[in-house]
């Protein structure tokens, strides 16, 4: 049944969301008014046109566009659209997206400089994984090196108490054997001092810079008296200034080359004796 009752604000088209549209323009159009005045002026526009389509209870359709107009103002109010003040209303404009993409841009921007921080913290950590790897091929370098000095000086000493015994003859064996054993004590005694004085002398300490240059370009050094100064002159020889760190990874490298040209030629050469057989 046209005409019953909830049915005339939705008559053309003029549901909720159309009638906020025509509040919202209405307190846009004045800047300043009231409830009453918007009320009123919607009543009359929408009396009119209802009189003109043959509504049977006008009376009815002014009190629901009353209630529709509060409705819409209330929405608007919540929405910052419109503020109120007692009766006035006054109008505050639409809401922008003006300020959300402006802290958009500023959550971008955040996440890239985030972003190269972390770049730079990975690069870091690699940088610092290297250092480690550096030190632990040093530490193993020293450790074979000691190894194999122990290890020619106890050979050395086996060989000369050899010599000993058969020089005196077996009916001297035991007494050669004891003097052998302290020439030996004293032999290893002497090249272990003489090591530790070599090492002394060779060792150098962590942390340190190498200075490099061509090998034929003539440098000017000079050194302070108490040798915390240090002048170089390379007259207009190019130069590289390397840290520890360089060094010890280059070494390191250097020895995993070395490594694997020997376990390639010792593969060959297995390859080539099994061949003939």
């Amino acid at each position: 049944k046209k005409g019953g009752k909830g049915s005339v604000p939705d008559k053309g088209g003029k549901g909720l969301r159309h009638f906020s549209m025509k509040v919202c323009a209405k307190v846009e159009s004045k800047g300043r008014t009231t409830y009453n005045e918007v009320a009123d002026e919607l009543v009359s526009e929408l009396s009119s046109a209802s009189e003109t389509r043959g509504s049977p209870d006008v009376a009815y359709d002014e009190k629901n566009i009353r209630r529709r107009v509060y409705d819409a103002l209330n929405v608007l109010m919540a929405m910052d659209i419109i503020s109120k003040e007692k009766k006035e209303i006054t109008w505050r404009g639409l809401p922008s997206t003006k300020g959300v993409g402006t802290n958009l841009e500023a959550q971008e921007r955040e996440c890239r400089e985030r972003k190269a921080i972390v770049q730079k913290k990975e690069l870091y950590v690699k940088e610092l994984a290297q250092q480690q790897r550096a030190l632990r091929a040093l530490i193993e370098r020293n450790k074979a090196l000691q190894g194999a000095v122990k290890e020619e000086a106890s050979n050395k000493n086996n060989k000369n108490n050899k010599n000993n015994a058969a020089a005196n003859g077996p009916t001297a064996s035991a007494s050669a054997s004891g003097e052998g054993a302290a020439e030996a004590a004293g032999a290893e005694q002497a090249q272990a001092q003489a090591g530790h004085g070599k090492e002394r002398g060779t060792t150098v300490q962590l942390p340190f810079l190498v200075v490099q240059t061509k090998p034929e370009a003539k440098v000017d050094i000079q050194i302070s008296e108490d040798r915390q100064f240090v002048s170089f002159d390379f007259t207009y020889n190019p130069f590289e200034i390397h840290d520890e760190n360089y060094v010890l990874s280059q070494m390191a490298l250097a020895n995993k080359l070395k490594v694997a040209g020997a376990g390639a030629s010792g593969g060959s050469a297995n390859a080539k004796s099994t061949k003939k057989q």
